[in-house]
């Protein structure tokens, strides 16, 4: 079952994608969060899973950052994402 998501935290959420989508240190992430903030802006609900998946793409950067690189399965990373496809 749906639950709408109120105003606020809608506008909140996306304030975060689009401070991600304009930090050059998420490049890697853009396809992902490009298409998560298209789908909250059009259905104009936040779900359980889109919250994990930027979750989890802020902590795999804080991983980053404390092995001084990109994102990446050496560091426990994972491209497990909408769209992603082996060996594209």
């Amino acid at each position: 079952m749906s639950h709408p998501t109120a105003p606020i935290e809608l506008q909140a959420f996306l304030e975060l994608l689009d401070e991600l989508l304009d930090n050059g240190r998420y490049a890697w992430a853009h396809d992902t969060l490009a298409g998560i903030r298209t789908t909250v802006t059009a259905r104009r609900e936040v779900t359980a899973g889109q919250r994990l998946a930027v979750a989890r793409i802020a902590a795999a950067r804080r991983r980053a950052d404390d092995h001084d690189g990109l994102p990446s399965q050496r560091h426990g990373g994972s491209r497990r994402y909408e769209g992603w496809e082996p060996g594209r």
